[in-house]
């Protein structure tokens, strides 16, 4: 749940040299209540400046502005970001919406990789409860994927976690205007959930620690 940021640079953002504002406060400023850990994050970025130049571009270069945004929710214990990203491909009357979710459980306390654990255990088995059952991915500390399903399309998705960060990205069908083979569909959305999780994991471990 995804070569302009995944929010549109204008609208929303410069999503290239410049650093997008929230569009919350920012996070509270760590205290003495710290208790970080080696290999755990301090805050949640803007998953748009994980991405490298040529994907924004990618994403952004048919994406509708309208439909386009990005939220930003600090609160004491965690740190979230969740970007939508509506895109009609090359080629194709058929629109997509793309989602990032990126989380951190901040180091508060000593439980931010356990937290991030839950999280990511909640995640991958409640974001398509009803589909077949996913598969591990080699992807950061734990990640899946989604499957495809052989009675109807489903949303292609990869939820990962790189110690007390947990990242989602899926791509599904938003309208549908023109007939195709839906195993080709998915294929492409999971191809395309690939790019973005990979670059997002690439780029976690050069977060502030």
């Amino acid at each position: 749940m995804l070569a302009a940021s995944v929010l549109l640079g204008g609208l929303l953002g410069a999503c290239s040299a410049e650093t997008p504002q929230a569009t919350t406060l920012d996070p509270p400023t760590p205290d003495t209540r710290l208790t970080l850990r080696p290999g755990e994050y301090r805050s949640a970025p803007d998953p748009r400046t994980l991405l490298s130049p040529a994907l924004r571009e990618d994403l952004m270069h048919n994406a509708d502005p309208h439909e386009t945004k990005c939220r930003h929710k600090a609160r004491l214990v965690a740190d979230y970001w969740r970007c939508y990203v509506l895109t009609r491909y090359p080629g194709s009357r058929n629109l997509d919406r793309t989602i990032i979710h990126l989380s951190v459980s901040l180091p508060f306390t000593d439980t931010a990789t356990a937290e991030a654990i839950e999280e990511f255990d909640e995640s991958y088995k409640t974001i398509d409860a009803s589909g077949p059952a996913p598969v591990p991915l080699k992807l950061g500390d734990q990640a899946y994927q989604s499957v495809p399903d052989r009675e109807e399309l489903r949303d292609a998705w990869i939820v990962f976690r790189r110690r007390n960060v947990v990242v989602s990205v899926s791509v599904h069908e938003a309208r549908r205007d023109a007939d195709g083979p839906e195993s080709a569909i998915y294929a492409d959305q999971l191809r395309r959930t690939r790019r973005l999780a990979t670059e997002l994991a690439q780029a976690v471990p050069q977060l502030p620690q």
